[in-house]
């Protein structure tokens, strides 16, 4: 059984927002299994995230908690993921994980074994 596993560091959370946003710069809009809607919010995440110091993130005269933040990004990636394996459902399996993966979603595989 394989299930999603988001990002769990900054680092994690920036390579899979760049995957998709070159993902979204490569593909013709038609072709693409998110909504471009989505796609606009990538960019100021990125940079975002990219901020050296998330602990003291302003935005204007808004201080932003950098966990709400982490929050609101996780929750992007996990929207386009969803989307993204939504549009490859009619796929065999093996061929569905590996076009999500071009979009930086990443499966942990649990087998449904257990040992006594």
């Amino acid at each position: 059984m394989y299930t999603k596993q988001l990002p769990q560091t900054d680092a994690e959370r920036i390579a899979a927002l760049q995957a998709v946003l070159i993902k979204a710069s490569t593909q013709p809009k038609e072709n693409l299994p998110f909504s471009m809607e989505i796609a606009r919010f990538i960019q100021p995440f990125l940079t975002k995230l990219r901020n050296t110091d998330m602990n003291t993130s302003n935005t204007g005269t808004q201080t932003v908690n950098p966990s709400t933040l982490r929050n609101l990004i996780d929750q992007l990636v996990l929207d386009i993921w969803e989307e993204v394996e939504y549009s490859y459902d009619g796929f065999d399996q093996l061929s569905k994980l590996n076009k999500a993966q071009e979009y930086g979603v990443k499966y942990n595989y649990t087998s449904n074994v257990h040992i006594h």
